[in-house]
């Protein structure tokens, strides 16, 4: 279940997965740091705006050609160098 928190800039993130799955939260991560560089590019002045970039920032990520396919792509890699090396550290094999 999402959870809201803080991140260090005081803007309120969602929180996806469980800690113990770093190899999900990469793919989320990415995608939700995309989506907050998207909305908070300038400073938000009001509720009405920050919906109105969140509406905008998705449906420019819906229109990366490709994005959706990448991220599984990805994370598949991850899942297959993971299992390699027996759940032992793998990012150096990416």
């Amino acid at each position: 279940m999402p959870l809201l928190e803080r991140d260090g800039l005081g803007v309120v993130d969602q929180s996806l997965g469980h800690p113990d799955l770093p190899i999900y939260r990469v793919s989320i991560t990415f995608l939700w740091g995309h989506l907050k560089s998207l909305v908070y590019a300038p400073p938000v002045d009001s509720d009405e705006d920050l919906f109105a970039r969140i509406s905008v920032a998705a449906a420019r990520v819906r229109e990366l050609p490709g994005i959706f396919e990448s991220v599984r792509q990805s994370l598949h890699r991850r899942c297959q160098a993971c299992i390699a090396v027996g759940g032992r550290n793998f990012e150096q094999l990416l």
